[in-house]
């Protein structure tokens, strides 16, 4: 969850920092020398966001070829919708008066065999394999960014190089649905340590089960 960012953090210090050696730039532990960078996740929490929508299944087109007997067809997957069934093609059929679906076990039953014929029979339905709820989250983290030398002036320095580039390479934490913000920084002897806020966009599916029997009578 937090590993694309925080190796995006790392891969964007260590290009653009070349003042200190790679192995020296780290998440979650202290360097044996200096100068150095730690950064230090130190809480996040997850909320639910503002986003959730239904999301169907793709849908799927599939054609047959009728031989005039054939009454059943089977379907490749179970349908959540039928969009339409045409036999032959360009001459739309309409449910129960020209076919009834079985949508728990995937099969139309036409009332009468379509003629024979050469792919003449086009099902274009909704899939159920994908039909899912879709409800944004939303993960924000606190990191501390650590940055240790002894001599005051490269610390500055340093601290400099860290704050520009973390900016100037905002579009590629983009990129991976991540926000990346200075929140505030402190001065202590030999360190320099910034505080950032991290913000995610996450997305949780939930399978929607699909209609297992459709019922109908008519009076």
């Amino acid at each position: 969850m937090l590993i694309e960012l925080e190796d995006k953090i790392i891969e964007v210090l260590r290009r653009s920092i070349k003042e200190i050696p790679e192995e020296n730039i780290a998440v979650g532990r202290e360097a044996s020398s200096q100068p150095a960078i730690t950064i230090s996740n130190i809480d996040f929490k997850i909320m639910r966001g503002n986003i959730s929508k239904d999301e169907e299944g793709e849908e799927v087109d599939e054609v047959f070829s009728g031989d005039g007997v054939k009454k059943i067809f089977n379907l490749k997957e179970k349908p959540v919708s039928i969009v339409f069934i045409e036999s032959p093609t360009g001459r739309r059929m309409r449910e129960i008066d020209d076919y009834i679906v079985n949508y728990s076990e995937g099969k139309v039953s036409f009332r009468n065999p379509p003629p024979k014929g050469r792919r003449n029979i086009t099902i274009k339905y909704v899939s159920a394999r994908r039909r899912v709820v879709v409800v944004g989250l939303k993960l924000r983290a606190r990191y501390v960014i650590n940055i240790l030398a002894q001599d005051r002036r490269k610390l500055d320095s340093i601290a400099d190089l860290v704050v520009k580039s973390l900016i100037e390479s905002e579009d590629e934490f983009e990129e991976i649905g991540a926000v990346f913000k200075p929140v505030k920084g402190e001065f202590t002897v030999n360190r320099v340590s910034l505080t950032y806020l991290a913000e995610l966009e996450l997305k949780l599916e939930k399978p929607i089960p699909p209609i297992e029997k459709i019922e109908i009578s008519r009076k």
